[in-house]
C-alpha cells in the first residue's frame, strides 16, 4: 500500500511540473508574439539582423535607441 501512496505522490507532483512549464512556455510564447509584433510595427527589423546578437555586442547602438 505504501508504494501506491508514494507513485501517486510521484504523479502528482509530475502533473504539477508539466502545469507550471505548460504555463511558464505560454507565457514565454505570447511575449514573444507580442516582441515581435512591435517590432515589425516599429520598424526595428533591421537594426539586429544577425539575431539574437547585434553587430557590436547584445545590444544595439545607440544610435538606434534616439529617434
Amino acid at each position: 500500500m505504501d508504494d501506491r501512496n508514494s507513485s501517486s505522490e510521484l504523479d502528482t507532483r509530475l502533473i504539477l511540473i508539466l502545469k507550471y512549464l505548460a504555463l511558464t512556455s505560454l507565457i514565454v510564447l505570447y511575449s514573444l508574439m507580442f516582441i515581435g509584433g512591435y517590432v515589425s510595427a516599429a520598424g526595428l527589423g533591421l537594426t539586429c539582423p544577425d539575431w539574437p546578437l547585434c553587430p557590436n555586442g547584445i545590444l544595439p547602438n545607440e544610435k538606434y535607441f534616439i529617434e
